[in-house]
């Protein structure tokens, strides 16, 4: 459909060059800074990726165990933290509310953060899967290895059965990263399955998407065993965390609590709540 824009003179097309010039720039105007950041934010997933699965390409001792598997699992990994840290503070309002007083008001798309946190939620959806798919890849690989290929890599951090079977059940289920992948992984289906449905059913959607918290809790725990390096998701969540739910259990205490001056039942199904204004 043709879009006619009005001005003084009466109705003007917008195949107009000049329209067309004025209504593409102001459109650039309110959103370059969504297309900076998104920039900055694509740059920043593949320089974190192959940040991690460079390291472990040339690490000749993982790459003999795990063979290629290991440098998706790890690269997706340094990438997972990012968008993680990126999910929670996006929903840290008091912190946000902060940041809109100061000058990165100018530079930083506020009013765009919940499609950004969308985004940011499939793409940490998309490489949690990754992560999954090089893991079972892992597991294989180990389950089959000998045990001098293991040692190489863990030294005396694992000590593995010898049959094949047992060999992933104590990577599920006896090892910290294990444990806690799958405590991650029913957080991250179940809080995602909701989300397809937000709109009807909101309720479940906002009760379910608190597993994401616990996933995220998980997701600390996740690397602390040191099997293969130094764990880090700590020092990208460890700030958020804090963010986010400080400020949640302020709200539980009576120094938070508002006073109702009014409750009115409008036509339509719809209340009106009149509330004391905080200090």
């Amino acid at each position: 459909a043709r879009k006619l824009i009005m001005d003084d003179e009466g109705v003007v097309d917008e195949n107009d060059e000049q329209v067309w010039y004025n209504c593409m720039a102001a459109r650039w105007k309110n959103r370059w800074t969504m297309a900076l950041w998104m920039t900055i934010y694509v740059a920043v997933n593949v320089l974190l990726f192959f940040q991690w699965a460079n390291h472990y390409y040339h690490r000749e001792e993982a790459t003999a165990l795990y063979g290629n598997c290991i440098v998706v699992a790890r690269g997706s990994a340094n990438a997972l933290n990012f968008n993680a840290f990126l999910a929670l503070i996006m929903v840290c309002k008091h912190f946000i509310t902060g940041l809109r007083k100061t000058p990165l008001r100018f530079i930083m798309p506020f009013d765009s953060l919940h499609q950004l946190h969308i985004v940011v939620g499939v793409v940490f959806f998309i490489l949690a899967n990754v992560h999954v798919l090089a893991h079972i890849c892992n597991t294989h690989r180990f389950a089959k290895a000998d045990r001098e290929e293991i040692y190489d890599l863990f030294e005396e951090k694992v000590n593995p059965p010898d049959d094949y079977s047992e060999r992933w059940l104590f990577m599920l289920f006896h090892t910290r990263p294990g444990i806690t992948g799958i405590i991650m992984l029913v957080c991250l289906y179940v809080a995602y399955l909701f989300v397809v449905n937000r709109h009807k059913h909101f309720n479940r959607f906002w009760y379910s998407h608190h597993l994401l918290l616990v996933m995220l809790i998980a997701m600390v725990v996740h690397g602390t065993q040191n099997l293969l390096q130094h764990f880090e998701t700590l020092y990208w969540l460890i700030g958020p965390l804090i963010l986010y739910f400080l400020p949640r259990i302020w709200r539980e205490t009576p120094l938070s609590r508002l006073k109702v001056e009014k409750v009115d039942i409008k036509k339509g199904d719809v209340v009106q709540l009149r509330l004391e204004k905080p200090k």
